[in-house]
């Protein structure tokens, strides 16, 4: 796990001087945004029942993974909590990149 999270934090580092100046994005969705969570929070959180796999019509897009649906003793779906990058949402913490790359980065880590 510490090599994932070294990779990611090399990539984003890489990515920061490249990407564009605050005051040239028109929108604050164009911000890059990380969710961090523990791996057991995840692990005993985290339930899909797939529907983001099918399309409006309720057919598959492409054929669903052969094993079971993961659901929780609480959810069956809750993929959007995982996915939002709203801080009051979800689990574990929600980073802009400067932020996850001095939080992770390889002087602190």
């Amino acid at each position: 796990m510490e090599g994932d999270v070294a990779a990611a934090t090399a990539a984003a580092a890489r990515y920061q001087p490249a990407s564009p100046p605050r005051d040239a994005c028109v929108y604050n969705s164009c911000y890059w945004k990380f969710r961090v969570i523990r791996a057991d929070s995840y692990l005993k959180n985290f339930a899909s029942d797939r529907s983001h796999m099918k399309d409006s019509s309720g057919n598959w897009r492409e054929p669903p993974p052969s094993y079971p649906c993961i659901e929780t003793g609480d959810s069956k779906m809750n993929l959007n909590d995982f996915i939002s990058m709203d801080p009051e949402v979800g689990w574990g913490a929600v980073y802009s990149l400067s932020e996850f790359v001095h939080r992770f980065g390889s002087q602190n880590y």
